[in-house]
């Protein structure tokens, strides 16, 4: 029983191992024209998470207007800067301006 154990803890190591190769090939999806950076982006809400608490327990209209509103104004922002504005990184743009 602890070989079929040892093998499983093997295999998962090496599947983690496979993973984390994959990760570090991969090539960044976005190119953030304000800093130069190659990033995947994040998804960030425009307004105020603190705004919103407010108006839930104040008033609930303007609360779920507001949450909508947020929850619509979502975009790509570049994970080292925080700009909005990522451009893919295969765009003669950004092509250009990395010199590829």
């Amino acid at each position: 029983m602890k070989s079929s154990g040892s093998t499983l803890l093997k295999g998962l190591r090496g599947a983690r191992a496979a993973v984390q190769a994959a990760r570090q090939a991969r090539v960044a999806e976005y190119y953030c024209p304000a800093c130069g950076a190659l990033t995947d982006g994040k998804l960030k809400a425009k307004g105020s998470m603190a705004v919103e608490l407010i108006l839930w327990l104040c008033f609930l209209v303007p609360g779920l207007i507001y949450s909508v509103w947020r929850m619509g104004s979502k975009q790509n922002v570049c994970t080292e800067c925080q700009a909005p504005g990522l451009i893919p990184s295969n765009s003669p743009r950004a092509r250009r301006e990395l010199g590829t």
